[in-house]
């Protein structure tokens, strides 16, 4: 479950409506916050309309200026870039001045292409691996993300390549 060393204060967010109802029920209400997605997704909410026209409401994760630090592993490697955009937005909104912000995304030009990966087909400036299924697996250029990192106001934005989810760090 959770570990009693943790001191802070912790807030997941996720499209999964169990997992949200299985964190709130497991873990301790007054240090741990659970928020449930409205972004769709054909991929990891199959019961939710996924019509490209409906308008998704706002992503409000936390009170403004709020937080420290967000982290957020995996996330950016399932999400196409209207998704990317609400969540980088919404991460420069809860962070404090001087706050970091860690995500991990696959790296067009650093995930080892060919074997599990292809990341043939496009939809914007998403390669996803799957049409079918445009969540499953998505990547993106280096410079797209770093770009839109610097359009929501961060700075000091670095990456480090890997072969699978590369890591993007950047100050508020």
């Amino acid at each position: 479950m959770w570990d009693p060393w943790f001191e802070g204060t912790y807030v997941g967010v996720d499209i999964d409506s169990e997992m949200i109802a299985y964190c709130r029920n497991n873990f301790p209400e007054d240090r741990f916050k659970f928020v449930l997605s409205p972004h769709k997704s054909r991929t990891y909410s199959p019961n939710k309309s996924c019509l490209a026209w409906e308008i998704t409401p706002d992503l409000v994760i936390a009170a403004p200026e709020s937080k420290d630090f967000v982290y957020s592993l995996s996330l950016f490697t399932h999400l196409l870039e209207r998704e990317i955009i609400d969540y980088l937005r919404e991460t420069y909104r809860i962070l404090r001045s001087d706050g970091i912000m860690l995500i991990t995304f696959s790296c067009i030009e650093h995930v080892e292409l060919g074997h599990r990966w292809t990341f043939r087909h496009r939809r914007g400036n998403a390669y996803i691996e799957n049409l079918r299924y445009p969540e499953a697996a998505v990547a993106y250029h280096e410079a797209f993300m770093t770009e839109l990192v610097a359009n929501c106001g961060f700075r000091e934005i670095t990456v480090r390549p890997a072969s699978i989810s590369s890591e993007l760090v950047a100050r508020k």
